[in-house]
């Protein structure tokens, strides 16, 4: 089944409106400069904002995390995804050497005022206004140790240096994206040192500008793969009784490849009565959310959602036979999927982005292509052999012993140090 076949949800909007976001796009593109210097005044503002609370709260030495989101933009509720359990761990790194640690991330559009506040390892302030202030404030922040930027795009090209860039996968591979390689490009030639989570992103821009390289053979490209705590995702006996415990631990959203999941859910759970499924995430939009509500209304028996903090997950996990990772686009090397490896899950993933670092088809898990007939005959296959689960949780817990938390520590440790150096 090909993309354009797919049922409209799984790549939402319609040419018409991908048109429109073009047209919105260009234009925007066009005006964009003549908006950073009208806010510029704005933009002083916020930053003598942040200038008191750091005097405030008497911050020093410190560093600093560019994140898009961390929390809601109010700065109410703590999103807890992968990107923001992989902030939480670098800040942990710099607070351990000494380091004071400063998350910014998007504000709320139509405010005026900063707000702030603390948590684990990291003090975290939203950033006031519309999209394009984020990088225009963040350009003009006083200096600091070390910047480091999670994510490859939306900081523009003025980055801080020293700096280290973390990409966590290809986001450009969105349907709708409009960044084009000119744009990538601007951004490298900007970048000290460029951390991948996984190799696809690394081959890419070693291909897409081979002649780059020709010149710059010393750019600091390295690779260092996501990670899972083997202390605390470990891996229990399973008694493979004949109910049978399916996940999605992912945020739910279109390009984790929710609809995707959502599209199969009633032939599955409708042909197997003793097949349980849970949503385990943080839920994007409201449409996602009625779409639950309808799975749930439809067999509350065997269908439920609910988001958890970060230290219920070894047990979900060891309680689950098979997890979905059924990402569509924008995927590294994923922590969900690790985590399920290290507790010895059947895994079914697509074969998208980084997560053929992980997953070897047919010995640790299932690799498909991100489409519906291929995760229904792969969840179908899994029901119905239970040898075959046992065989790839065995072997997914063997091969998560490589992506030990304590390595991954270890390689970014050395990173900061000779770039704070």
């Amino acid at each position: 089944m090909l993309a354009n076949e797919l049922p409209r949800q799984l790549f939402p909007g319609t040419i018409a409106n991908t048109n429109m976001l073009k047209m919105r796009g260009i234009v925007y593109r066009l005006f964009l400069p003549i908006i950073r210097i009208l806010s510029i005044p704005f933009a002083k503002k916020i930053l003598k904002q942040i200038s008191i609370v750091l005097s405030k709260e008497n911050i020093s030495n410190f560093v600093y995390l560019f994140q898009f989101s961390y929390y809601t933009n109010d700065g109410e509720k703590y999103i807890s995804g992968g990107g923001e359990r992989y902030v939480n761990d670098i800040a942990s790194i710099l607070s351990q050497n000494g380091y004071s640690v400063i998350l910014f991330q998007l504000g709320l559009p139509n405010s005026k005022f900063i707000w702030y506040k603390q948590h684990k390892s990291l003090w975290v302030i939203g950033i006031p206004g519309r999209s394009y202030m984020y990088p225009l404030v963040t350009s003009l922040l006083p200096h600091a140790k070390l910047s480091i930027y999670s994510g490859y795009l939306n900081f523009g090209y003025r980055l801080l240096h020293p700096n280290i860039m973390i990409s966590h996968g290809i986001t450009w591979d969105d349907p709708y994206s409009e960044l084009s390689q000119k744009s990538i490009f601007r951004i490298l030639q900007n970048i000290d040192c460029l951390i991948s989570v996984d190799t696809n992103t690394l081959s890419w821009i070693r291909t897409t500008y081979s002649r780059y390289f020709v010149s710059h053979a010393d750019k600091k490209m390295l690779y260092i793969p996501n990670y899972v705590d083997l202390n605390k995702y470990r891996m229990r006996q399973r008694n493979f009784t004949e109910q049978i415990h399916i996940i999605f631990p992912r945020r739910c959203c279109s390009q984790r490849g929710f609809w995707l999941v959502s599209k199969i859910l009633p032939d599955i759970l409708s042909k197997h009565s003793y097949v349980i499924f849970e949503f385990i995430g943080f839920i994007h939009n409201a449409e996602i959310s009625n779409e639950i509500d309808r799975l749930i209304q439809c067999f509350p028996d065997q269908l439920s959602h609910k988001q958890v903090d970060e230290d219920s997950m070894p047990l979900i996990y060891q309680q689950s036979d098979i997890v979905l990772i059924p990402t569509l686009y924008s995927e590294g090397t994923s922590l969900s999927c690790i985590e399920a490896m290290a507790c010895g899950c059947a895994i079914i993933a697509t074969n998208v982005g980084g997560l053929p670092n992980l997953i070897i088809n047919n010995y640790n898990g299932i690799l498909i292509n991100p489409n519906v007939d291929e995760l229904k005959k792969a969840i179908e296959l899994l029901i119905s052999n239970k040898n075959l689960r046992k065989t790839l949780g065995n072997n997914a817990h063997i091969v998560s012993q490589t992506f030990s938390k304590r390595s991954w520590e270890k390689q970014w440790e050395k990173c900061i140090i000779d770039y704070i150096k």
